[in-house]
């Protein structure tokens, strides 16, 4: 099974203001909203995005499990649940070859050094050119293409653009905190699907790093 789920956030809450400050506070807010799997279960991951639209902030969360937001309702939500889940599946099975789709997605786009200096280090994209071509390159080998518009141009644009930089803890240096300095990206425009597997699997197993985050998850409206 996969699962979607939206829940409305109510940014005036100190709780809520909190989480969409800290990162990785909001991942592990996410992950308790989840029992331990099972060994055995199955792949899957969680995917999280929170989505600003005017005075209206969102979650939006795609999980191999039904999350209960009841913990997180309490903290940034509202005085009344809402959150609404639905099985993602038939949605998903309905996809094919040939579909066009607006879509939505955060992302984090790197890329790897070459510099000696630096060599190996991921660097974040910093133009709007840049990381429109970084998801444009990811187009390809996740089955989708970027739609044209009328004159040719590629039908996205980078929307929103935002700078986190907080502490996590390190397991590899022995649950020391290091610093984590995080872009994320929003890109709208329309797609084109040309391989109905590969986007489908893009669409449960995220876009890009930074999946802990709050980036890779991609949500599709239809292309008006």
């Amino acid at each position: 099974m996969m699962y979607l789920t939206k829940f409305d956030i109510n940014a005036a809450r100190r709780g809520a203001r909190y989480l969409l400050g800290n990162p990785q506070a909001f991942h592990a807010a996410v992950l308790s909203s989840f029992p331990p799997r099972p060994t055995g279960a199955g792949e899957g991951r969680v995917l999280w995005r929170v989505d600003r639209n005017g005075p209206h902030t969102a979650l939006y969360v795609v999980s191999p499990d039904e999350p209960d937001l009841s913990a997180l309702n309490e903290q940034a939500g509202w005085s009344t649940a809402t959150w609404a889940t639905r099985d993602y599946r038939p949605f998903l099975d309905r996809i094919s070859e040939g579909q066009t789709w607006s879509f939505r997605l955060t992302a984090n786009p790197v890329k790897q050094s070459l510099a000696p200096e630096t060599k190996g280090m991921r660097l974040a994209h910093v133009t709007s050119a840049q990381q429109a071509a970084w998801l444009a390159d990811r187009a390809g080998r996740n089955g989708f293409r970027i739609s044209e518009t009328s004159d040719g141009t590629p039908a996205v644009m980078v929307s929103s653009r935002s700078k986190d930089s907080f502490s996590r803890s390190d397991p590899h240096r022995g649950g020391r905190s290091s610093r984590v300095t995080l872009v994320r990206v929003q890109f709208d425009g329309v797609l084109t699907v040309n391989d109905r597997e590969k986007f489908r699997d893009a669409l449960v197993s995220g876009f890009g790093r930074g999946k802990a985050y709050g980036c890779g998850l991609m949500t599709l409206m239809r292309a008006e």
